[in-house]
């Protein structure tokens, strides 16, 4: 027993060991370990709520939806604006034609007292309130020299609202143009050759010259009728053109 307490009394008497230096502690977290292991520490997972992410999903579509919406005003006021100037350039364009009316009719000759169909005579309508830049050479559609495919001059007259046909083997046509509106029928023979004292009016001249030039090459040698219309419904039939 003596002995015992002997050992025990020695090792309280034994120094306890030293603190590690500072220094070698610096020294450990400055290594790749040492660096994790600080880091883990700090490593945190923030929590966010989901109707924070739904609220910034919401806000991100409301902002697209508010610029998409803001680029169609603009673009629609950019049309609008540009549809306002070529009205002023063209009286004709400021109005509105949204029905079509259909025109049919025959075109016949007198041949040895008998009618017979005026195959090929050229049926032409020109809207009275148009006023076409450019004037056409009338020697495309006159019913010798009629260019049917390709043609500026129809092209032209189709622009502007009006048409050119070609009455067919029986002398029948149709054509459609725009509703509530003027028109002028003006029908040149193929077959039936201009009396020699006929010679067009003033208020002839004036509307052929808004479409063509010169005039009087787009009659020349042939007998013409000439009517006025107004296309207040959608379907009209003339009575039958007899030269």
């Amino acid at each position: 027993m003596e002995s015992e307490r002997a050992i025990e009394t020695e090792k309280a008497q034994l120094p306890a060991d030293p603190p590690e230096p500072l220094s070698s502690t610096l020294a450990n977290e400055s290594t790749p370990e040492g660096q994790s292991k600080s880091m883990s520490g700090l490593k945190q997972t923030v929590p966010i709520a989901r109707w924070i992410i739904f609220f910034q999903a919401g806000l991100l579509g409301i902002t697209a939806t508010t610029f998409f919406v803001f680029g169609l005003m603009v673009g629609n006021f950019t049309a609008s604006g540009s549809a306002t100037t070529q009205s002023s350039a063209n009286p004709s364009s400021t109005a509105s034609y949204v029905n079509d009316c259909k025109i049919s009719g025959q075109v016949t000759i007198q041949k040895r007292n008998k009618k017979e169909p005026d195959t090929g005579a050229v049926v032409i309508l020109l809207p009275e309130d148009a006023r076409p830049e450019e004037k056409q050479d009338p020697s495309l559609i006159m019913p010798e020299r009629f260019v049917p495919l390709d043609n500026p001059a129809i092209e032209a007259i189709h622009e502007s609202g009006g048409a050119v046909v070609r009455a067919d083997r029986r002398g029948e046509f149709q054509v459609l143009v725009d509703q509530n509106r003027k028109y002028v029928l003006l029908v040149i023979s193929k077959n039936k050759p201009n009396h020699p004292d006929r010679e067009l009016t003033k208020k002839q001249i004036a509307m052929i010259g808004t479409f063509f030039s010169p005039v009087e090459k787009l009659v020349q040698g042939k007998e013409i009728f000439w009517d006025e219309l107004v296309t207040d419904q959608e379907r009209i039939d003339q009575p039958s053109i007899e030269f």
